[in-house]
């Protein structure tokens, strides 16, 4: 057996890919997120694309459909203090209602339809939460004022500890994207027994459910505001336990790397 045999590559489309193709290196390809944004916007790595994914084994997502997975050793239900929890954040007023948003403060993530709906659905004792960091930060804060929001509040980035305690103390956790090539907050929130409004994007399609959450279309601030009030009056339901076991049962990282070893078995012609 020579040495293209006993290796292979796990990587994702671009240069490196490309560049192990050219010498006869089986290559496992993940295509996800921004490997496919870029991709459609921007010509400056087609040709090494095209050429890792005509040449490569397999494609994950592509060919082969492997969902991201979640630790479950990381997200899950636990007790908090809600007050404490807020104040870890300098947040000392008392809320009865908490949404949360988690995500890069960016065009595509859709959190301008958030505040535009909070806007709508803004009451004294609703806080919305707002977990990230990225460009468009100023021009949100400046949508924040200018919508007179009093009850939004950006956290910035916070370790999975502290994001663990955030989905676990919140009502509702908002995926309000414009994009979307998974959707890896929703499951993490339904991890930890929260409930998930999202749009009909990417792979959120497949994993919220009824059962688990509610979909809505992009860009409608009229539809997300109404779910979200239905989610906080409790016209519609969640069981907190069966979202925890959805998230564990189907899409454990233990679970899905049982599924990517037998695709590295298969590149191995085992």
């Amino acid at each position: 057996m020579n040495l293209s045999q006993m290796l292979f590559i796990h990587g994702h489309i671009w240069v490196n890919s490309s560049i192990a193709t050219q010498y006869n290196i089986p290559v496992v390809i993940t295509s996800h997120g921004p490997d496919i944004t870029e991709y459609c916007e921007s010509d400056k790595f087609h040709k090494q694309a095209n050429q890792a994914a005509k040449e490569c084994k397999k494609i994950i997502d592509k060919i082969i459909t492997i969902p991201n997975g979640y630790n479950p050793e990381v997200f899950y239900r636990e007790k908090c203090n809600k007050e404490e929890v807020l104040d870890s954040f300098n947040i000392n007023k008392k809320y009865d209602k908490i949404i949360c948003l988690v995500g890069r403060l960016n065009y595509n993530k859709g959190i301008d339809v958030l505040l535009n709906s909070a806007k709508i659905y803004e009451k004294d004792n609703i806080l919305t939460l707002i977990v990230g960091q990225g460009d468009a930060y100023e021009e949100l804060n400046q949508l924040k004022e200018k919508l007179g929001l009093k009850n939004v509040v950006f956290v910035g980035n916070q370790d999975h500890e502290n994001l663990r305690k955030i989905y676990n103390i919140s009502d509702v956790c908002v995926v309000p994207s414009r994009e979307e090539a998974f959707g890896l907050v929703a499951l993490e929130a339904i991890a930890c027994g929260t409930p998930v409004i999202a749009t009909r994007q990417g792979g959120m399609l497949d994993f919220v459910t009824k059962d688990v959450g509610i979909l809505v279309e992009k860009e409608n601030v009229e539809e997300l505001s109404t779910e979200i009030e239905k989610v906080l009056k409790e016209e519609v339901k969640f069981d907190k336990e069966y979202l925890q076991m959805y998230a564990k049962n189907n899409y454990s990282q233990e679970m899905l790397l049982d599924k990517l070893l037998n695709v590295y078995d298969e590149v191995r012609g085992k």
